[in-house]
């Protein structure tokens, strides 16, 4: 409880020594490894993570959140076809694991496989349809594939993401739907 408690207020050095000392003292937990691989990652010892998730994975292989885990890992080294794997295996494993579908479909994006990204950020919103980060990296898949007015519709749930709670504007001025003329009145254009 310790380090996951360190993970949440961003002391993962303290989180790592937390977790470090409960598989000292119980060396076959493996979700003390996926959680240390968790502190490594937030340190960005991806390579210590990864080794972490896979001890995890050789004493639990069912473990569907160390394959999520190390899925995330892998794309933060690059090694997107690795993530795709890792992934793949952790929703094998619990189907209806949105964060999974929704972080491949941020992999599958960034190797150009947009309708594969569609694909798979619908998956995670049809498991999880209020998930606010899908919606959005669904907005970036959209409009990386051209189709802006689904794009820039999904985009809205930017306001909804942990990220961008505190960001949301606040004008008593109406939004502009885009279909109203603007013709002999005033836009006040916000930067977000």
């Amino acid at each position: 409880i310790l380090g996951a408690s360190a993970i949440q207020i961003g002391m993962s050095d303290q989180a790592i020594i937390a977790f470090k000392e409960v598989i000292s003292l119980k060396p076959e937990y493996a979700d003390g490894y996926s959680n240390l691989g968790a502190a490594y990652q937030e340190q960005g010892m991806l390579s210590e993570a990864l080794e972490a998730h896979k001890k995890s994975i050789l004493l639990k292989p069912d473990n569907a959140s160390a394959y999520y885990n190390m899925g995330n890992v892998l794309r933060d080294q690059g090694k997107l076809d690795g993530a795709i794997e890792a992934y793949n295996k952790a929703i094998s494993l619990k189907p209806e694991n949105a964060e999974a579908y929704n972080n491949m479909g941020l992999v599958l994006k960034d190797q150009g496989k947009l309708d594969r990204a569609i694909e798979a950020c619908n998956k995670a919103i049809e498991f999880k349809p209020n998930y606010a980060d899908a919606h959005l990296n669904l907005s970036f898949v959209l409009l990386n594939a051209g189709r802006l007015k689904e794009g820039f519709y999904e985009n809205e749930w930017r306001w909804k993401t942990t990220k961008n709670l505190t960001h949301l504007r606040h004008f008593s001025q109406p939004l502009w739907d885009g279909k109203v003329s603007l013709s002999g009145k005033k836009i006040l254009i916000w930067c977000e």
